[in-house]
């Protein structure tokens, strides 16, 4: 396609064949502002070769666009898996629950309409045919989605071509070279990488990207019409329907129009005289008015979707102004020194927030100045296009602003309005980097809008760059242009792999493995549907089987619990989990946050009592390499089997209850402030998860001495069989949310974890060295007290000793196991115990292969305890 454009070759200033004029030619294809003398065209009753051929060049590039655009497309989403963008889902949630006459659940932010108005057709159809079949199926709607999108990514490629080949017609570009700019827009457009990361996901930001294209061509490199104004007003009105970040840029170009339309000639036909300022007051009075009413039917469609959805009139567009407008211009105002305005706006904003169902900021105007810096866009700026693209649209915005300024222009008051609407598509794109810079959360998909108009210009600099064939080095430069071409969507799509596509992919292979989990099965098979629910709802949204109810808790726990504020809504959230047959969560949601105050603490050990007294752990899912660490594994949590055969996520402090049948395996303790600390591990457990084979570990530790005083942490360390290097994960008992010095005289901790030991340590904090694959896994203990160095390293300061076997059943201060005695070669000490050669921890057992585990949710209890700590 390249080749067949660069053979248009010259593209400056070029004259079509039968074209007296470029600009006069211009003035007839596409409609914009010249003044140029009227042409005579000979028109031919049959289509000659020449024209033959014409028409070939002419859609044979769309062919190829269209191609390409699907080949990207198709590949970004392939490599995409599970659902990495709340955004994704929450406009099709919005339309589901259109047509279902529901209410939307938790609804933290406040959504644009047009995606969610754009599937509901769709989705009502689906409604009708599942209550005529009886089977309400959604998981065809992600995919159906995706398709969609991919559709909607080619108009935005459609749009950016209409958009570079009007700016080069605007400033004198004969039809072909015109046409050539377009392409070449097209192609810049998809060397970006950001566009081709969200080209297959359902979100606005394409969409709104499309629309604002067609709204700046029509509002600025047209005629002043009436029906010009309507299709310029129908553009920013549909970006805004799509996503409301374009409202900046939206509001600068309507204020650049109405100042174009006064300067520049509304009819730019030459030999007339200029128009006067009267006609050309009336004719922009037309155009206004008519683009007024067009974006004001586009805002109105979006003030009756936010009262159909939300029960408030425009409270979805209103509330995105003031929280979007506000906090910005405060935190400007907090920049310049004006800290009382600025503390003034951003707490204005705060409060709407609060009334509404938004999203939540921070109180404090100090924390701006721990957002992102303002620079992040242009330190990312390779996510968003090559950065070599950088001065060629520089070099386009130059050659567009001097051909408007100069070239067939009668009256300076016509050339200023013709250079300020050849520079208009890139200041609206400057008002969406200043509107965006102050923002805490910075993401390039915000820039996308902008992408069309850096397109178009750095289109417009290239096909000045390749020049007329008579110039000196035409061939040169025409194949740098073409290899520039060629590189960028190779650029772009390198780019592009760099990009997470799976961080969130662990939750829907949760949900897919719960859809074939055999006791859900039979129990919807016996009529009883089962309730299953997730901590990231719209992770797992559309990805359920029919005979599974996914609902929404009411208040969604996500990734923290901070906006749970009442004692009745986490009461509530409590009892929603109690009600279901299944729950999905994210493992880091049980971790106690360092942040959290006492309210949230005891919130978060409330889940997790909730978690261990109805739920059994059936499954887990995790990829170090790709899934969000800060995430953990993935637990898929069932009602559990009876007490005594089930994984339970952690059992608080209980009243111990020592087997009869056998000893503990080990007693630890350590003298401290004439006291001695004591802590039997009464047993082990080890299981290997089905999943991502993950092991879930659990120990229960009896605490016998008078009390505990030090803080100490549970040690785990994973290693192979002939090895005693591995992970290594330290946690504080309960989740984190516990200290061994709160355990009483008799009671008891169950604690349940996972571990990875095939992938590492599961925590970034935690020093990670796999087990080889297929290798047996070893488990080690230790319970100790830990400080941290200047690196942040922790390192043991403190333990309870493991006492000598032989003197099982003897009071304290006893003989404790030699760690430091032992053969060199096989790390085994005189009393039979095996210690890790660096830091002294005790083994416990090994871990056979994966492969003997309990696929139906039992115990399936393959450690191996070591000899010496159960002898026969």
């Amino acid at each position: 396609m390249v080749g067949r454009l660069m053979s248009n070759l010259p593209l400056a200033n070029d004259v079509s064949p039968g074209i007296a004029s470029p600009v006069a030619a211009s003035t007839s294809d596409s409609g914009v502002i010249v003044d140029a003398p009227p042409v005579r065209r000979v028109h031919s009753t049959a289509p000659s070769r020449g024209d033959l051929a014409t028409a070939t060049s002419t859609w044979l590039p769309w062919w190829g666009l269209l191609g390409l655009t699907l080949a990207l497309a198709g590949f970004s989403f392939v490599r995409t898996e599970g659902t990495i963008f709340a955004d994704a889902v929450e406009y099709l949630e919005r339309a589901l629950a259109f047509v279902r006459g529901e209410l939307l659940v938790d609804a933290k932010q406040l959504r644009s309409a047009g995606i969610t108005l754009l599937h509901l057709p769709a989705l009502f159809l689906s409604q009708v045919l599942g209550k005529t079949l009886g089977v309400e199926e959604t998981r065809w709607i992600l995919p159906y989605a995706a398709a969609v999108h991919v559709m909607i990514t080619w108009l935005f490629v459609v749009a950016t071509v209409h958009l570079g080949r009007a700016l080069a017609s605007f400033v004198g570009e004969g039809d072909a070279s015109a046409r050539n700019v377009g392409w070449f827009a097209g192609l810049v457009a998809l060397a970006s990488p950001t566009l081709l990361q969200f080209s297959a996901i359902p979100m606005a930001d394409i969409g709104a990207a499309a629309a604002l294209a067609y709204g700046v061509n029509w509002a600025f490199l047209a005629r002043t019409t009436a029906r010009n104004g309507a299709k310029a007003g129908l553009g920013f009105g549909l970006a805004i329907l799509a996503a409301f970040k374009t409202i900046p840029v939206v509001v600068v170009a309507t204020a650049l129009a109405f100042i174009v339309r006064l300067q520049a000639p509304s009819h730019g036909i030459a030999g007339e005289p200029a128009p006067s300022f009267k006609e050309r007051l009336r004719a922009t009075v037309r155009f206004a008015a008519s683009g007024s009413l067009a974006l004001a039917a586009m805002l109105v469609l979006q003030c009756a979707f936010d009262l159909a959805a939300y029960g408030q009139f425009g409270i979805g567009l209103s509330n995105y102004v003031i929280v979007n407008t506000l906090p910005q211009i405060a935190a400007y105002m907090y920049k310049i020194g004006f800290i009382e305005l600025g503390h003034t706006l951003y707490d204005i904003a705060y409060e709407v927030i609060e009334e509404s169902s938004a999203d939540q900021i921070s109180r404090n105007a100090e924390d701006l100045i721990q957002a992102n810096r303002a620079s992040w866009y242009f330190d990312h700026f390779a996510e968003f296009a090559p950065r070599w693209l950088v001065p060629v649209f520089a070099f386009g915005t130059l050659v567009a602003a001097v051909r408007a300024l100069f070239v067939h222009a009668h009256v300076m008051r016509g050339r200023l309005g013709k250079m300020i609407s050849a520079s208009a598509p890139w200041v609206a794109a400057a008002a969406l980097i200043a509107a965006t810079a102050m923002k805490g959360t910075k993401e390039m998909r915000i820039w996308l809008p902008m992408l069309p108009a850096f397109a178009a210009y750095s289109a417009l600099g290239l096909a000045t760059i390749a020049g007329k064939a008579s110039a000196p080095g035409a061939r040169l430069r025409g194949a740098l242009v073409a290899c520039a071409l060629i590189v960028a969507p190779i650029q772009g799509v390198k780019t592009l792999t760099g990009f997470t596509s799976t961080s969130m992919a662990s939750l829907a292979h949760a949900a897919e493995w719960l859809n074939e989990y055999e006791p859900l099965k039979s129990l919807a098979a016996s009529g009883q549907k089962p309730v299953v629910g997730a901590s990231y709802h719209w992770s797992v949204l559309f990805r359920t089987a029919p005979h599974l109810e996914l609902i929404k808790l009411t208040n969604q726990p996500d990734g923290s619990f901070s906006h749970l504020d009442s004692a009745e809504e986490r009461e509530i959230t409590l009892e929603e989990i109690r009600g279901l047959d299944a729950f999905i969560v994210h493992s880091a949601l049980l971790r106690r946050d360092a942040f959290l105050g006492e309210p949230e603490l005891e919130w978060a050990r409330e889940l997790s009592q909730t978690l261990s007294e109805n739920f059994h752990v059936a499954a887990a899912f995790w990829n170090r390499e790709s899934d969000e660490l800060r995430f953990g594994p993935i637990l898929v949590l069932v009602r559990h089997p009876d007490l005594g055969d089930r994984r339970r996520v952690l059992a608080e402090f209980s009243e111990a209850n020592p087997r009869n049948d056998s000893t503990p395996l080990i007693r630890m303790e350590r003298p401290l402030m004439e006291i001695f600390e004591q802590v039997e591990l009464e047993d082990a457990r080890a299981t290997w998860l089905p999943g991502d084979d993950l092991l879930w570990v659990e120990f229960d530790f009896d605490q016998i001495g008078p009390r505990i005083i030090a803080d100490y942490v549970i040690l785990v360390r994973v290693t192979g069989k002939d090895s005693d290097q591995g992970a290594v994960a330290i946690r504080r008992p309960g989740w984190n949310k516990r200290r061994m010095i709160d355990m009483e005289t008799g009671s008891r901790l169950t604690e349940g974890f996972v571990l990875a030991p095939y992938q590492g340590a599961i925590s970034a904090a935690d020093t990670s060295d796999p087990v080889r694959a297929g290798d047996p896994v070893r488990l080690w203990l230790d319970i100790v007290t830990v400080d941290a160095s200047d690196a942040g390293v922790l390192f043991p300061t403190g333990r309870l000793e493991p006492l000598d076997p032989k003197w099982r059943g003897v009071g304290p201060g006893q003989m404790y196991a030699e760690r430091d005695s032992f053969d060199p070669e096989t790390g085994v000490s005189d009393d039979g115990h095996r210690f890790t050669r660096d830091f002294g921890h005790l083994l416990i057992g090994e871990v056979p292969p994966p492969g003997e585990e309990d696929q139906n949710g039992g115990s399936g209890n393959v450690l191996r305890v070591e000899a010496a700590l159960r002898p026969q």
